[in-house]
């Protein structure tokens, strides 16, 4: 019972948008080649990407957390060229504000992860290196799914409930 006390599952996809990768900023690093690629569920609409100089990262802002609530952000990576993913949250005054920078390695998809408990309002998603403890690879990689959910389980990705709507109008 404890076990599953721990556990919690959000399930809602806080992010609208969240399979455009143009929603990330300052992208010298991330650079899309096409959103054709087949994701890990055999669709074909995954972003094959080119990340360039691990001195920069991309960032997209998400400015809605509730403080002290717990969260995880997601995603799906398949690596090309690149030697490794890197993924981390941060609250915009730090670039690894929670320690929990993470990344993959290795052949075929993968879904990467982080869980940080909120210290204020706005969360950085950062992918690439900007002088981080983990340095982001130059190369391919192939990503689909960014997720972020209250709770610290990842659950399969969704769309957001306001781009359902959007799509249904």
């Amino acid at each position: 019972a404890a076990l599953d006390d721990a556990i919690q599952v959000g399930g809602r996809n806080l992010l609208d948008d969240s399979n455009d990768f143009s929603k990330f900023t300052s992208r010298p690093l991330l650079i899309i080649n096409g959103t054709t690629e087949t994701n890990p569920y055999g669709v074909n609409n995954a972003t094959l990407v080119t990340l360039h100089s691990a001195s920069y990262d991309a960032y997209r802002i998400y400015n809605r957390l509730i403080v002290g609530r717990q969260y995880t952000i997601s995603l799906w990576v398949k690596l090309g060229t690149a030697t490794n993913f890197v993924l981390t949250p941060g609250n915009g005054s730090t670039w690894n504000t929670w320690g929990v920078q993470t990344q993959v390695t290795g052949a075929g998809w993968q879904r990467i992860q982080a869980t940080f408990t909120a210290n204020g309002t706005i969360l950085y998603i950062h992918i690439g290196g900007n002088g981080a403890t983990i340095v982001q690879s130059e190369g391919t990689a192939t990503i689909y799914g960014l997720q972020l959910e209250e709770g610290n389980k990842a659950t399969d990705w969704t769309p957001a409930p306001e781009d359902v709507q959007a799509e249904i109008d």
